[in-house]
């Protein structure tokens, strides 16, 4: 299997969130999104990291698309109560390097943010 990437995790309307309670409010969203997706990744290889702001990364090792979108499924499930997050998913092709695998994947979370608007219509 090809190693697979669900590269960016963005909290929808985390300025809001920031605005109304304080930094203090941001900030403890913050911990509790990191507590949950260290929850539903799983061991052995998945990793993940704050990349900036409300933005989180995920390595997930020898995943294939349909794993990919399993675990995306996982996380977006797993989030605290009344928080929405945006997700996108990408998988390596072998030959991309780095920037690519994340920019593909920033783009991906980035139709889904935007569908959440849509939906908020």
């Amino acid at each position: 299997m090809n190693p697979g990437l669900a590269p960016s995790v963005d909290l929808d309307a985390f300025k809001a969130v920031n605005d109304g309670g304080g930094h203090q409010a941001g900030d403890q969203l913050l911990s509790d999104l990191a507590r949950v997706l260290e929850d539903v990744i799983r061991g052995g290889g998945d990793f993940i990291a704050r990349i900036g702001g409300d933005e989180f990364g995920l390595i997930a090792p020898d995943s294939d698309p349909l794993g990919i979108g399993r675990l995306t499924k996982r996380l977006g499930e797993a989030l605290p109560e009344g928080v929405e997050a945006s997700i996108g998913a990408s998988t390596w092709d072998g030959t991309e390097n780095a920037s690519d695998l994340l920019r593909r994947g920033d783009d991906a979370m980035y139709r889904s943010k935007l569908g959440h608007r849509g939906d908020m219509g």
